[in-house]
C-alpha cells in the first residue's frame, strides 16, 4: 500500500522554514479573472473543435496544471477554462479541483497554454510530475455532455467537490483579510491560505468519501512533518518544542477554515416565478431543496449540537433552535473557546452581525437557563395584528390597541325586543348592494400581491390553518415561498412600507406554523 502522506511530503516541510520566499522563487500565478458565457473547454472538445493536452507542475496547490489547448477550427475561439475538476486517467496520479474559472481566446489552428491553479483532493497519491504530459482529464460535472471514457467521476460528485472546495477558498481568502491567519508560522500570504485551503480539504470527510483515503488528522501531520525534519537530522527539545507550537497553530486555523466555508457553501437556488413543478418530485437535484432560511437571534433558545471549532477569536458552534428545530452556526468572538459541549442548552440574549462574512456572532447567553414559567399575562405583540384573528368573547367594549388593517368577521345580527305575545319580527335592514343580500369586507392584502403568493394568502384567510392538499408542491413548496416572503419582507422594509411589511411577516409566521405541523414525505 502507498504511504498515506506520499502526497504532503514537499509542502509540509516549506511550512516549517519559518521564511519567507525567496527571491526569484516560483509563486502561485495570479488568480484569473472570472469567466464569462462562453462555451466550455469541455463542450469544445466533446464537439471535435478543440484538442487537450496537460503538463504537470509536481505540486499539490496552487499552479497545478498547464493546460495546452488547439484549435481546430478555421474560427477564433473564445472559451471558458474552469470550474472544473481534474482527473488522473490512470488514477495514480492526484485528482484537482479547480473552482476558478478564466476565459482563454485561441487563434485559429493556434495553440494556447494556460496555467491552471487548483488543490489536490487524494492525500495518498502523488502529485503529476513536472512535465508529465497526458494524465489529467477535465471534467466540469455538465450532464448534459457526454462523460470522457477516462472519467471516473461522475457530474453529481464534480458539483459537490466543487461547491466544497470554492468555499473553502472563500474561506481563507475571508479569514486572511481578518487577520486570523497572521499567526501561521508561515509568513508569505498566498502561502498562509494554501496551508488550510489544502489540509482543510484533505480533512473533510466528505471529500474522503469520494477519494477512498481517511481523513486527514493533527497526527497525521505531525507525523510527516516529524519525519521530514528528522530525516536532516535528530531535533532537539528546543526544536521539537518549536515544532509542535506551530503544528498546533497550523491546526486551530485550518479547523477555523473548514467552520468559515461550511458557513459559505452556496445553498440550493430559489427559483423565480409561480412556485409549482406540475408533476410530483423535488424541485432540486437531492441535496440542494432548499428549506426556509433562519438565523439565530435574541430571546431564542438553542440546543448544542457540537463542541466549539476554530482558533483565538473565532469560534464557531453548531446549535439546533428550539422548538423549530432548526440547525445553525452560531459564532464566538473570543480567545477561549466558549465553555459548551453537546447537551448544553444556551438563552441567545445578545448578537451581532460579523463584517466580512455576515455570521451571526452571540454576545451574550444564559447556559442551561432555568425552565421558563407558565405565562400569566398576555405579552405584548411584536407587530401589529393584520391578519384575521377569531373575535373575542363579548367584554365590554374596550379601545384597541392596534389598528385592524384585515379582515373581521361582522357581529351579529340582533332583533329588537318584542312586545310580549308579538308574533311580527323585524328584518335586519338589507345591503343595498347585490341585490339587498349583505356583504362583508374582503381581509385587507397589499393591492400587488404576488401571483405566486395568492393561493397561500387565500388559504390563510380560510381560517383552518390547514393548506388544501392541491396546492402545488406540498411541503417543499411552501418552505420556498416562506423563504421567498423573508426577501419580500426586506424589500418592503427597503421602501419604507411598514404596513406592508408587517402583513407579509405577520403571513409567513402562520405559514412557518402550517410548514411545522405538516408531515416529511418519506
Amino acid at each position: 500500500m502507498k504511504n498515506p502522506h506520499f502526497a504532503v511530503s514537499a509542502f509540509v516541510f516549506a511550512i516549517f522554514a519559518f521564511q519567507p520566499t525567496p527571491a526569484g522563487a516560483q509563486k502561485s500565478p495570479a488568480p484569473p479573472q472570472r469567466a464569462t458565457s462562453s462555451p466550455t473547454l469541455e463542450a469544445l472538445a466533446a464537439a471535435g473543435k478543440v484538442k487537450i493536452d496537460s503538463a504537470g507542475t509536481g505540486e499539490t496547490i496552487g499552479h497545478v496544471l498547464d493546460l495546452k489547448i488547439e484549435n481546430l477550427t478555421d474560427q477564433s475561439i473564445k472559451c471558458d477554462v474552469g470550474p472544473m475538476v481534474l482527473e488522473s486517467r490512470s488514477r495514480k496520479n492526484q485528482d484537482y479541483v479547480c473552482p476558478t474559472p478564466q476565459t482563454v481566446t485561441i487563434n485559429p489552428h493556434g495553440t494556447a497554454t494556460v496555467p491552471v491553479n487548483g488543490v489536490c483532493i487524494n492525500r495518498n497519491k502523488p502529485p503529476v510530475s513536472k512535465g508529465a504530459p497526458g494524465d489529467l482529464v477535465v471534467n466540469t460535472g455538465d450532464p448534459t455532455l457526454p462523460q470522457n471514457p477516462n472519467s471516473h467521476l461522475p457530474a453529481n460528485q464534480v458539483g459537490d467537490l466543487l461547491r466544497i472546495c470554492t468555499a473553502k477558498y472563500d474561506a481563507a481568502n475571508q479569514l486572511q483579510k481578518s487577520g486570523a491567519l497572521k499567526n501561521l508560522p508561515y509568513h508569505d500570504p498566498q502561502k498562509q491560505k494554501d496551508i488550510v485551503v489544502q489540509w482543510s480539504t484533505w480533512c473533510d470527510p466528505r471529500i474522503s468519501q469520494v477519494t477512498g483515503a481517511p481523513p486527514a488528522t493533527k497526527d497525521d501531520l505531525k507525523k510527516v512533518v516529524y519525519k521530514q525534519i528528522e530525516a536532516k537530522g535528530k531535533m532537539s527539545p528546543e526544536t521539537k518544542k518549536k515544532v509542535d507550537q506551530g503544528i498546533d497553530t497550523i491546526f486551530e486555523k485550518v479547523e477555523l477554515t473548514t467552520a468559515k466555508a461550511k458557513n459559505l457553501e452556496t445553498p440550493g437556488q430559489v427559483p423565480e416565478g409561480a412556485v409549482t413543478t406540475n408533476k410530483p418530485g423535488a424541485f432540486f437535484k437531492p441535496g440542494t431543496e432548499a428549506k426556509p432560511s433562519t438565523v439565530a437571534q435574541p430571546g431564542d433558545i438553542a440546543h448544542v449540537e457540537d463542541k466549539p471549532s476554530g482558533a483565538k477569536g473565532h469560534w464557531a458552534v453548531k446549535v439546533k433552535l428550539l422548538p423549530s428545530g432548526e440547525i445553525v452556526d452560531v459564532w464566538f468572538e473570543s480567545d477561549e473557546p466558549p465553555p459548551l459541549e453537546f447537551c448544553n442548552t444556551i438563552k441567545i440574549n445578545k448578537t451581532h452581525t460579523s463584517s466580512p462574512g455576515h455570521n451571526t456572532v452571540v454576545d451574550d447567553y444564559v447556559k442551561n437557563p432555568s425552565p421558563t414559567p407558565t405565562a400569566t399575562a398576555t405579552p405584548t405583540p411584536k407587530y401589529k395584528t393584520y391578519l384575521w384573528t377569531p373575535p373575542p368573547p363579548q367584554t365590554p367594549t374596550a379601545t384597541p390597541k392596534y389598528k385592524v388593517y384585515l379582515w373581521t368577521p361582522p357581529p351579529t345580527a340582533t332583533q329588537p325586543p318584542q312586545p310580549p305575545g308579538s308574533t311580527e319580527t323585524t328584518e335586519p335592514e338589507k345591503s343595498k348592494e347585490e341585490g339587498g343580500k349583505a356583504t362583508e369586507p374582503e381581509p385587507w392584502a397589499p393591492p400587488d400581491l404576488p401571483p405566486w403568493l395568492e393561493p397561500w394568502w387565500e388559504a390563510v384567510k380560510a381560517g383552518t390553518g390547514i393548506v388544501p392538499g392541491n396546492l402545488p408542491g406540498g411541503k417543499d413548496a411552501l418552505g420556498l415561498i416562506i423563504q421567498r416572503l423573508n426577501r419580500k419582507i426586506s424589500e418592503e422594509m427597503a421602501k419604507g412600507h411598514d404596513k406592508e411589511a408587517e402583513f407579509y411577516e405577520n403571513l409567513k409566521k402562520r405559514l412557518q406554523d402550517i410548514y411545522n405541523s405538516m408531515e416529511d414525505k418519506g
